[in-house]
């Protein structure tokens, strides 16, 4: 399922125009952006965690060369999902694609 798809599932269940689901959900996704960009975690109650991990800078060998590299400082975005959503995907309650 794509965006287009999720807006328009939405739009049927809501009886919403897909625009104003449309800024609904881009304003979510923005929110979501804003949130791990400044360094805290989004927590979805019922979904899931959401959160940033800095990767410390690193040093790496080089087979090509021989030469011991570093690695820049980078970060890793973990999600973790809640056991409701583990349970409605084992029971089969939501489709997998």
């Amino acid at each position: 399922m794509n965006k287009k798809d999720f807006i328009d599932l939405v739009s049927e269940k809501t009886n919403l125009t897909k625009k104003d689901v449309k800024l609904v959900i881009d304003t979510f996704l923005d929110g979501v952006c804003d949130c791990l960009a400044s360094g805290d975690k989004v927590v979805l109650s019922n979904f899931g965690v959401l959160d940033v991990n800095k990767v410390a800078t690193r040093d790496i060998f080089s087979p090509y060369d021989g030469k011991t590299l570093k690695a820049v400082e980078s970060f890793r975005i973990h999600f973790r999902s809640s056991d409701y959503l583990k349970d409605k995907v084992k029971n089969g309650t939501v489709p997998l694609s």
